[in-house]
């Protein structure tokens, strides 16, 4: 059986919704927000979209959105980074954050708005798992307010990582990696790792889920095409620009094949 990986939006979201795995995901967000475990037990996970003022306003669909007590939190899959990608997170956010108060809820019983965002990736500087965005005053680095934060985990600080030597938190986000089964007699040992990577396991022989997966794939081979063929086209577009300065200049078609790249027909064709 061919073990998905947990990056895959399609399996993020059935993982996060499986009552199966509870117990995991009140250790995992407890270890990365603080919030107590008895409080992220009794919480709710819902794979939703945001509500929108008017019908021709865009619809944002969240990855799975979790109600606590005193907080709201967003749960992101980000499996590749593109530009644009947390600004569009952000939207998330602050959608979540309006959203409150469009309820008629009173400002005192405003809930903190929190963001974890599982990044497939290297972003930030420093190489570490977590990284806390909170807004600062730029001198004083005082906090405006704590109701309002966002987490970055970056999965790829685990890669090539000892089990044995991890901590806590680093051994509760080894789930996320691609190569999981090599870790699979160790977290055996442990319990509620066991129960989540059997969940994991369970949801790898959903014919439902694996026709979703294949889908998921698919869609970002082509994706991923397109973005490929776009950045040919440009390059290939620019050494035509810079060969027909150069032929308006009468440099040598030799020079300007060496610094194009453009064969010899291709250059004659631009005389016309």
């Amino acid at each position: 059986m061919k073990l998905l990986e947990l990056t895959s939006d399609v399996v993020f979201k059935s993982f996060m919704i499986s009552d199966k795995t509870k117990e995991y995901k009140a250790r995992l967000i407890h270890l990365i927000t603080g919030i107590p475990e008895s409080e992220l037990m009794s919480a709710t996970y819902q794979s939703i979209e945001l509500p929108v003022k008017h019908k021709k306003d865009k619809v944002f669909k969240t990855d799975i959105i979790v109600n606590v007590e005193k907080s709201i939190i967003s749960l992101e899959m980000n499996k590749e980074y593109y530009d644009g990608l947390f600004v569009k997170n952000g939207t998330y956010l602050n959608h979540i954050e309006s959203s409150q108060f469009e309820k008629g809820e009173a400002y005192l019983d405003y809930k903190a708005i929190i963001q974890i965002n599982f990044d497939n990736f290297q972003k930030y500087k420093k190489n570490k798992l977590i990284y806390e965005f909170m807004m600062r005053e730029k001198e004083t680095n005082e906090i405006e307010t704590d109701l309002m934060k966002s987490y970055h985990i970056n999965l790829s600080y685990l890669k090539n990582r000892c089990y044995n030597e991890c901590s806590e938190i680093e051994k509760t986000c080894i789930l996320f990696l691609e190569d999981l089964e090599k870790y699979k007699s160790d977290i055996k040992e442990d319990e509620i790792m066991e129960k989540a990577y059997e969940t994991l396991e369970e949801i790898s022989r959903d014919e439902k889920i694996i026709g979703l997966y294949d889908a998921e794939k698919v869609e970002q081979k082509v994706i991923n095409t397109k973005i490929e063929g776009a950045r040919r086209e440009a390059i290939q577009q620019r050494k035509v620009e810079i060969a027909k300065n150069l032929l308006e200049q009468n440099v040598d078609i030799s020079i300007i094949m060496s610094a194009t790249g453009l064969t010899i027909n291709e250059i004659e064709k631009l005389k016309n």
